[in-house]
């Protein structure tokens, strides 16, 4: 065996085998074969225990002894690492940055300099009136007097205690940039100190542990048992050790001594009770049976009380307890009930029935208070959580909810009040006030006290109280969403609001508007859980506000909630207007300005179209906000003025869309073809007076009424245009024809919209008016029965014309060319008249006359707005010779057709001999 106590290896301790003889040297002993096993060596020393498994004493199939120590291998450095100690553990993963220390003692040392120079400013020194000095009043105090220099003792004592602070902070930074320099050396020593401090640790808490485990044997111990006295009861049943007391034992109780004892102590409670207590207003409620009085306490508890002396001043003793409420167990425990009976028999010694109950009262309240905060951390734990926090104030619950709502606090405080009265004249005659659960509702941080939480504290319920809680929070928000909205200049004309309270469940208030009557009702909710407000119809715009409002409490939900509506009531204007083929101009976009110098203030939403058969001058636009939709009929700058930077809209007129209830009409196809048709009305009006001002004609644009029961656009009245006739139409100068003309129609035309063709682009408009009594026959008896749809006599002496102008063009020239053309007709057919020629047909478009019988000849004459009167002739009429000359004989002056027919007339004889001579000559020739 060597020095460390390991067997020398020719030794064979410890490694006997069963095959093996041990008195052999082991140069001679046979080789171990398949089957014999040898043991590891237990008890060497270090090197034997160093070697290898595989090495020592285990002997391989074919392989002696010393085969395998000549196989062995040193061990890896990978072995060698594992048979390593551990690693301490690192504890300066946790270092904070130097430079972010130094940054926060630096802004603390100046946040204190700060308070000190504050606090140095508010020591005011006070200032004496000495007297004057060579005449000049002296405010310098002297020493000792006005106390000035315990002031500035006491600054100065502020600046040195300030600059020894931070003095001392400042030292210690320098020491730890000191350490800072020497990092790892001093990490290393940290984790040293950690690791000693950690195994000193684990060696005072494994003493402690051991001499704890011997306190707690001590109650272990049993004392030797007394085997004789055992013995000695058990096997005579006697045990003279055992001292006799001479207790004479009680007789057994009968029933009927039983019963009777028990009428003995109703009748002594019956009269104790009436006679000698002063039994509490709320143990008023009481019964007397087996032996026992009951006292009830609605909703709260019922108490046993009995008493175990005739003695009136002798204290009564607790039986039991019962609770009146829920939800409660059916019995209590034996530990509680056991502490109840050991209090309140104290209690009653003590304090008597009041005692008693004001002990089992603060009791109950404190139980129902346990019971209600067991149930919200119920719900954190299940259906509310994330929503609701709970904190426990002394005996008070606080229960915080719609935590994740932006804004101010909200929170429901469960709690026990004194019952006193505050006011001191009331006081006295209330008596003692009495505890009880009160409740506090605090809400964005304000109490709210003109509110009346009535829960229910009988069948107590955390969750039905939330609910009642949050169904009034509900209300309130949506209440204030409600008057917010209405209370915009503009939403009392067209917004309907409903709101829908409920004080019992949150789920079912809801706030639900709606712009006008074909827009969408939006739905407001507010989810009782999260708080979160939630707007019906999903689409993408109510999902967009909903997060905007539930994320950031700078946005007004009422606000929101009117700009959701206007959008939605655009994107339904736009859907209708689509579907009617209208073109919605998207480049159109004014600028705030050019809006609301034409449009006004609150515009929230707006949106341009162009009709079918409009120009690009002219368009429509709606404007929305919380009033409703309002049309407009727009004129629009040219592409030239817009690239000069001009506002878009350069007119806007208001198109009344009200209808005889001043009510908008809903959003259709059928409405906007009339707000189509009125707005094409009310462009033809204003370029017409815009032209007619311009011109300098007198006119006079006024809405007369069609009637209170028509509906539709303009179904209060429709414009009428009223137009003077001398200044339209100019009386004509005096002619041979015409020795004293005068206007064929009175003064005053009455101009009236009668439709528009989109499809042509052409907008329709009547004039009517009344023929001078002078010509009154006349146009009568020529225009009445002919075919001319554009002009209408009556033989009372009315008329009607016809217009069709295209759409936003002025048409004062069509209008006086029609009333000149009118008078022209009526000039020719009293010259068809003078000349005995017959008038075949008349119109303001052409006239059709026979100058001659034999041979029938007939001659045309077409009128034309723009363009010169036309003369049209049969093939074989005689003067085509000179239709050229007569062409321009028609076209020269005002009598140019008085003219022509007296032409006609007597260039016929003459253009009938050229006719004939023109015969003979050729049948000469044909000959």
């Amino acid at each position: 065996m060597d020095q460390n106590g390991a067997e020398d290896p020719g030794t064979t301790k410890g490694k006997h085998t069963r095959n093996e003889d041990t008195t052999l040297p082991a140069e001679t002993r046979k080789p171990a074969t398949n089957g014999d096993y040898a043991f590891l060596q237990l008890d060497g020393g270090a090197e034997a225990n160093r070697k290898d498994a595989t090495t020592e004493g285990i002997y391989m199939n074919g392989l002696t002894s010393q085969d395998a120590h000549d196989t062995a291998t040193p061990p890896s450095a990978m072995e060698l690492h594992l048979q390593l100690p551990p690693e301490l553990q690192q504890w300066t993963d946790n270092y904070l940055p130097f430079g972010k220390l130094l940054e926060r003692v630096s802004q603390e040392c100046v946040n204190d300099l700060h308070d000190a120079i504050d606090e140095l400013a508010d020591m005011q020194v006070p200032q004496t009136n000495a007297p004057p000095t060579n005449g000049i009043n002296s405010l310098v105090p002297t020493n000792g007097v006005g106390g000035s220099s315990d002031i500035n003792d006491r600054k100065k004592l502020r600046l040195m205690n300030f600059a020894q602070n931070h003095r001392d902070r400042f030292i210690k930074m320098l020491v730890l940039s000191d350490w800072s320099r020497n990092v790892d050396q001093v990490s290393k020593l940290i984790d040293l100190h950690v690791w000693f401090t950690s195994q000193r640790a684990a060696h005072d808490n494994a003493a402690f542990a051991m001499a704890n485990m011997k306190r707690n044997m001590i109650g272990a111990k049993l004392p030797n048992p007394d085997l004789s006295t055992a013995l000695e009861a058990l096997s005579t049943g006697k045990a003279p050790r055992m001292p006799h007391l001479g207790y004479i034992p009680p007789d057994p109780l009968t029933p009927q001594k039983i019963l009777k004892v028990l009428q003995n102590m109703d009748a002594l409670l019956f009269v104790r009770l009436n006679l000698h207590e002063d039994i509490p207003p709320h143990f008023r409620d009481y019964s007397v049976a087996s032996g026992r009085a009951t006292f009830v306490v609605p909703s709260e508890f019922e108490v046993d009380l009995s008493i175990a002396d005739e003695d009136p001043a002798s204290p009564f003793y607790f039986i039991d307890i019962r609770l009146l409420f829920s939800p409660t167990p059916d019995d209590l425990s034996d530990q509680v009930l056991g502490q109840l009976e050991h209090k309140a028999n104290e209690v009653l010694r003590t304090q008597g029935l009041s005692g008693c109950y004001d002990f089992l009262h603060n009791f109950v309240l404190t139980y129902k208070i346990n019971v209600l905060r067991r149930q919200a951390y119920d719900l954190c734990r299940t259906t509310w959580s994330d929503s609701i926090r709970v904190e426990t104030v002394h005996r008070s619950l606080v229960v915080h909810y719609w935590t994740e709502v932006p804004g101010g606090k909200n929170w429901l405080e469960i709690g026990i009040s004194s019952g006193k009265r505050k006011d001191s004249a009331n006081a006295f005659w209330a008596g003692p006030g009495t505890p009880r659960i009160t409740t506090r509702w605090f809400r964005n941080g304000v109490e709210v006290k003109d509110v009346d939480l009535s829960f229910d504290f009988h069948t107590l319920s955390m969750e039905r109280s939330l609910r009642e809680l949050i169904a009034l929070h509900t209300n309130h928000s949506l209440t204030i969403i409600r008057d917010q909205l209405l209370s915009s200049p503009p939403a009392t004309k067209a917004l309907s609001v409903e709101l829908l309270n409920s004080t019992s469940g949150p789920a079912t208030s809801s706030l639900k508007i709606q712009l006008t009557p074909s827009s969408t009702v939006v739905a407001a909710l507010i989810d009782p859980v999260s708080g979160h407000l939630t707007l019906r119809p999903a689409t993408v715009a109510s999902s967009q506000i909903e997060s905007d409002i539930n994320r950031d409490i700078a946005v007004n939900p009422a606000q929101a909630i009117g700009y959701l509506l206007c959008t939605l009531a655009q994107i339904e204007i736009d859907r209708q207007a689509r579907r009617s083929g209208w073109q919605t101009l998207k480049n159109v976009t004014p600028s705030q300005d050019n809006m609301r110098e034409h449009f006004g203030n609150g515009v929230v939403r707006k949106i341009f179209f162009r009709g079918i058969g409009w120009g690009d001058q002219w368009a429509i636009a709606a404007t929305i906000n919380l009033g409703g939709e309002m049309w407009w009929i727009v004129e629009l700058f040219s592409s030239s003025d817009l690239e000069s930077g001009r506002p878009s809209i350069k007119t806007a007129v208001k198109v009344p869309t009200e209808d005889w209830r001043n009510q908008p009409p809903p959003i259709t196809a059928a409405s906007l073809h009339k707000i189509d048709q009125a707005s094409a009305a009310i462009v033809s009006f204003y370029t017409m007076s815009r032209e007619l001002h311009h011109l300098k004609i007198r006119y006079a644009l006024r809405n007369e009424s069609r009637g209170p029961k028509s509906n539709g656009v303009l179904s209060s009245g429709g414009p009428v245009l009223y137009i003077r006739f001398s200044d339209l139409v100019p009386t004509p100068q005096p002619s041979d024809l015409t020795p004293n003309p005068r206007p064929w129609a009175c003064e005053k035309l009455q101009l009236t919209h009668h439709g528009f063709e989109s499809s042509h682009g052409k907008v329709i408009h009547v004039v009517k008016g009344m023929v001078v009594p002078s010509k009154a026959n006349d146009l009568a008896s020529i225009l009445t029965n002919e075919c001319d749809e554009e002009v209408a006599f009556h033989r009372n002496g009315g008329f009607a014309l016809l217009l069709r102008s295209t759409f936003g063009v002025p048409f004062v020239g069509q209008l006086q060319n029609r009333l000149v053309g009118v008078n022209r007709l009526h000039d020719n057919i009293q010259i068809l008249k003078r000349k005995n020629f017959e008038c075949k047909k008349a119109s303001l478009a052409k006239v059709v006359f026979s100058y001659s019988q034999t041979p029938d000849l007939s001659a045309t004459v077409n009128f034309t707005e723009d363009s010169p009167m036309t003369l049209e002739l049969d093939p074989g009429n005689p003067h085509r010779r000179i239709s050229v000359l007569l062409q321009k004989l028609l076209n020269n002056g005002e009598s140019g057709f008085g003219r022509l027919a007296t032409a006609l007339q007597l260039t016929l004889p003459l253009l009938r001999v050229f006719d004939t001579i023109e015969g003979k000559d050729s049948s000469a020739v044909a000959t």
